[in-house]
């Protein structure tokens, strides 16, 4: 399922995300561990002539300008593995068309799909989740929302899931009481 949800997520971010300007970052940035993308050579997302064109090079520019002082999605992993239901697969997607400056899809072992957002403020963050309700919710109906402060979880249903019960429900609790770390995300 994870599949199907990316590969229609990269899709439609894909299309949508190619016109964007994004916001410039004065810091470089090192990607996440588990990122799929290239990590160097991109210069800072400061013009568009500066923005690369190709999706993956647009993965690496957004890996590489991730912003600090959020809840990550690596603060987001390693909740999930201290309660047992770890992410048995990770993969960065692009922020650009909701105005995020990092995304990345994670499926749990009990099935859960979450999409973790970072944005440079909490209002950026909340005007990510507007941008996300009026471009997705016809093609995903059924998402669940989560915010803690400059950062949005996303919840996609599970197909073939009962209607009445909301599994997402300790996922949220657990991203609901994660503070972010006050660590730079520098290359040094």
């Amino acid at each position: 399922m994870l599949k199907l949800v990316a590969t229609l997520a990269v899709a439609l971010l894909a299309l949508s995300g190619c016109a964007r300007e994004e916001r410039s970052r004065t810091a470089s940035q090192s990607a996440p561990r588990a990122s799929s993308a290239p990590t160097s050579g991109t210069a800072g997302p400061s013009s568009k002539a500066a923005r690369p064109r190709d999706i993956a090079g647009q993965l690496a520019n957004e890996a590489s300008t991730r912003p600090s002082g959020t809840v990550t999605v690596e603060d987001m992993v390693a909740a999930l593995e201290k309660a047992g239901d770890p992410p048995v697969h990770e993969q960065q997607v692009l922020a650009s068309p909701v105005d995020a400056r990092y995304c990345a899809l994670l499926e749990t072992r009990s099935g859960l799909v979450l999409s973790l957002c970072e944005f440079e403020s909490p209002a950026a963050a909340r005007s990510g989740l507007a941008t996300s309700r009026s471009r997705f919710d016809r093609l995903i109906p059924g998402r669940r929302f989560a915010l803690n402060r400059s950062t949005l979880m996303t919840v996609t249903p599970r197909q073939g899931g009962e209607a009445d019960s909301d599994p997402s429900g300790s996922a949220r609790e657990l991203f609901a009481a994660l503070s972010p770390q006050m660590q730079e995300r520098n290359e040094k």
